[in-house]
């Protein structure tokens, strides 16, 4: 399910929250003051590829799981 990111109209609080892709996504509900008003955020999001290895070589610079850049997988 996507993660959308909501800002809070009433304290500018950020905050995300898990919704169905065809779902209403129900009431939002700011956790910081409780406001039922709030704008969807626009966000980048990631797009990775399933495998055996971080790319061809095995290194990877940017993968937060891949110590000193080598996945070791």
């Amino acid at each position: 399910m996507p993660i959308y990111t909501y800002k809070c109209k009433e304290c500018q609080a950020a905050f995300d929250r898990i919704e169905g892709v065809i779902a209403d996504p129900g009431e939002i509900k700011c956790p910081e003051c409780g406001s039922r008003e709030a704008d969807k955020c626009f966000t980048s999001f990631n797009v990775g590829k399933s495998g055996s290895s971080c790319g061809s070589s095995g290194y990877c610079p940017t993968c937060p799981t891949c110590p000193g850049g080598s996945c070791g997988i």
